[in-house]
């Protein structure tokens, strides 16, 4: 084994966070590609929406580079086994990691709230706008409250969680808002002349989102039990994962709808490829056919 290589065992979750980062960045970085890349291939431009997709998958990314910081810190290590440089090292970095996914959830709101609001009547757009100033008010105060979590002048330690914010309340008021944003959006959508089965695909896509509650359920009960745990660094390591995952499904599931488009340009290309290997070969034994008449014909002309 090489002597600088990372094992996962039951001491030591760090490679198995960082495996699982990576997954999921990358998984959530092509969605956004596909998104940007459908939009300027379909309409020539980017919107608000668009932007704000861009701005969420850049806060993700810098909060996936704060989490492998964490990782090679202590973060999935039992705190016994580290030095005192190292745990100050994690704590910021976790700190980071945790405003930086804040960041990132406050965009992907936003973008579904842009997006609902372009896609809504005239008479329902007063709707959306309460919506998106809830939701611009829960990201403001919620980036506040983070930056100064457990008070001045270090809010990243968290030995007494006496000082620190009710976190159970902040995820609690994250998931009402995408869940208000959700219904926004379907009665919108039911309000829409179109056949049901249309209204129902659409409210399907858009609802997607729904995927991340469950996700952020699982993360604030293994939070809590990390948080009541006497050694922090290591019992955090589950729902550490569990926040890479509501990271990730809130930025595909703002990107899922253009996922059709690239299907669809897919299967046209995969029928015109068929196509032309079909014409290929008919076009081959014609030519073959040819060759042999050609060949043919002088011999029968001299009989």
């Amino acid at each position: 084994m090489h002597p600088t290589q990372k094992v996962i065992t039951d001491t030591n979750k760090s490679p198995l966070i960082q495996v699982l980062t990576l997954m999921f960045l990358a998984i959530f970085l092509l969605s956004c590609c596909v998104r940007i890349g459908t939009k300027i291939c379909v309409i020539k431009t980017l919107r608000v929406d668009d932007i704000l997709t861009i701005a969420a998958t850049a806060f993700a990314i810098g909060q996936s580079i704060a989490t492998f910081i964490a990782c090679d810190n202590g973060l999935g290590k039992p705190a016994s086994r580290m030095q005192s440089s190292e745990i100050a090292i994690f704590s910021k970095s976790h700190y980071v990691a945790n405003t930086m996914f804040i960041a990132s959830a406050f965009c992907c709101k936003l973008s579904c709230t842009a997006g609902l609001r372009m896609m809504s009547r005239e008479s329902q757009r007063w709707v959306v706008f309460g919506f998106e100033a809830v939701v611009g008010g829960w990201g403001a105060s919620a980036l506040i409250i983070n930056l100064f979590q457990c008070g001045l002048p270090t809010p990243w330690i968290y030995t007494n969680d006496k000082r620190c914010i009710d976190r159970t309340a902040f995820w609690t008021y994250y998931i009402t808002t995408d869940i208000g944003v959700i219904i926004a959006f379907c009665e919108n959508i039911l309000k829409i002349q179109i056949p049901w089965s249309k209204k129902i695909l659409v409210m399907s896509v858009f609802g997607s989102r729904i995927l991340v509650t469950p996700a952020i359920a699982v993360q604030i009960y293994h939070s809590n039990k990390a948080f009541a745990s006497t050694d922090f660094t290591f019992a955090n390591w589950k729902a550490a994962i569990a926040l890479q995952l509501v990271q990730c499904l809130s930025i595909v599931t703002i990107c899922i709808a253009s996922f059709k488009p690239l299907f669809n340009s897919l299967e046209s290309s995969q029928i015109h490829i068929d196509d032309l290997r079909q014409q290929g070969k008919s076009g081959s034994s014609s030519y073959l056919k040819r060759r042999y008449l050609g060949r043919a014909m002088p011999h029968e002309q001299l009989k």
